[in-house]
């Protein structure tokens, strides 16, 4: 009797358990199901912002192919057609006072670049995008993300004037694991959007920064980054400026400065007081200012090995058969290139020449200019002898200087490995 009892209730929770397993796997299956989903949506989206990222960046110097760009950064693992993609360019310029854009065109130009209008959210972005947009606008974002931020956090509209601008915006469609796109309720969830705007950078000239040319201003490597003037390395007074004084840069202006940064570890936007060493490229010439402020001219003469008439130098190196202006090893005048590890020697002179500061100037205003410099580590020699070790190359904007005191201010851009390293 006991054993038919017992039997009884074993049966009796094995189909219990059968119940409970029916009614909970169809959960924990959905559950997982639910996880892989996300993790693809999560995972297409942010394969998407790079595309995005990628496009904008081609879109901001100048390319016209962002379609392209933005399409080729994804193809490796996700479906191209046109009916599960929407992409647009938006093209302008910020206004005179930087809280808007320049009217017409050329302020808010947008532009689609691909697909068929297809994708499920395709209408509330283009309403986004529209010049009649009174709420959630994609213009309200872009203005938003072009205004610059000083160091206390304010909005700096005066440096945020007349940014030119590119932007691209992406629409792509998903494939749901789960089939969420067929329900309404659920259809915006597999429709990713991925948006991104830059500065558009300004082509005034031939960037000589792009081939190996520099510039005979010698930084130290040690050197850190500016603070707020009441601090210790502090940022110069308005007074110290031999030029711009009317008016001098000032520090909040440098609203991407990080202050006591090393140069070894700079981002862009760094400002740094340089004592300045003035570079000779070749020991066949004169140390002057005049020879300083030639070689301080743009586009710069450190690569120029042309019979250029200098009557007045002597014989650099046995690799031409004239007298040269580019660099020449001061110990082996058979070494042409300059590189990292190797030495240039000093021009000797105080660089207060007239001369020399009008090359300055020019630099100077011309603010989109950027110039590459040396960096060096070591000093060997002495007075006439003076030469430099060069430990490696930096494009940076020349902001400000006083010769006098023998500092230069310099805005940092990026480091340079594209030669001599």
């Amino acid at each position: 009797m006991k054993s038919r009892i017992s039997e009884f209730f074993r049966r009796r929770e094995q189909g219990q358990s059968l119940v409970e397993m029916s009614l909970v796997l169809p959960i924990l299956v959905t559950l997982a199901i639910g996880v892989i989903e996300v993790s693809n949506i999560l995972i297409t989206k942010n394969r998407i912002d790079t595309a995005a990222r990628a496009a904008t960046r081609f879109a901001a110097q100048g390319g016209e192919k962002d379609d392209q760009v933005a399409l080729n950064s994804v193809t490796q693992t996700l479906t191209v057609t046109d009916d599960r993609w929407d992409i647009w360019v938006v093209k302008g310029a910020t206004n005179d006072t930087g809280d808007g854009f320049r009217i017409g065109d050329e302020g808010f130009e947008v532009q689609k670049l691909y697909g068929i209008e297809n994708t499920t959210i395709y209408t509330d972005v283009a309403a986004s995008l529209a010049s009649n947009c009174t709420s959630d606008c994609l213009k309200d974002k872009i203005l938003d993300d072009l205004i610059l931020i000083d160091n206390n956090g304010n909005r700096n509209l005066n440096a945020s004037a007349n940014l030119e601008f590119a932007s691209v915006i992406i629409v792509h469609d998903i494939d749901s694991i789960l089939g969420l796109d067929v329900l309404p309720q659920f259809a915006g969830i597999t429709s990713v959007t991925a948006y991104s705007v830059l500065r558009t950078a300004q082509n005034l000239e031939a960037d000589s920064t792009a081939s190996c040319a520099a510039f005979p201003i010698g930084s130290n490597s040690g050197m850190r980054s500016l603070t707020d003037p009441t601090e210790g390395n502090p940022f110069p007074a308005a007074g110290d400026f031999q030029y711009p004084n009317s008016p001098p840069p000032t520090y909040n202006q440098f609203f991407n400065n990080r202050p006591q940064e090393p140069l070894n570890l700079a981002t862009e936007g760094n400002v740094y007081k340089a004592d300045v060493k003035w570079l000779l490229w070749n020991t066949g010439q004169p140390p002057s200012p005049q020879t300083l402020a030639t070689s301080l001219e743009w586009p710069g003469n450190s690569t120029n090995y042309a019979d250029n008439g200098d009557a007045t130098l002597t014989q650099a190196t046995p690799n031409y058969p004239h007298i040269v202006r580019g660099y020449v090893h001061p110990l082996n005048a058979l070494d042409t290139s300059l590189n990292k590890g190797d030495f240039v020697a000093n021009n000797n002179v105080s660089g207060t020449a007239s001369e020399v500061a009008d090359a300055l100037n020019q630099h100077i205003d011309r603010e989109g200019r950027t110039l590459r410099l040396v960096v060096y580590d070591q000093v060997d020699g002495a007075g006439a002898t003076e030469r430099y070790r060069v430990s490696g190359f930096i494009v940076a904007k020349i902001r400000g200087y006083n010769l006098a005191q023998g500092w230069i201010l310099i805005e940092f851009v990026r480091a340079d490995n594209s030669c001599g390293q």
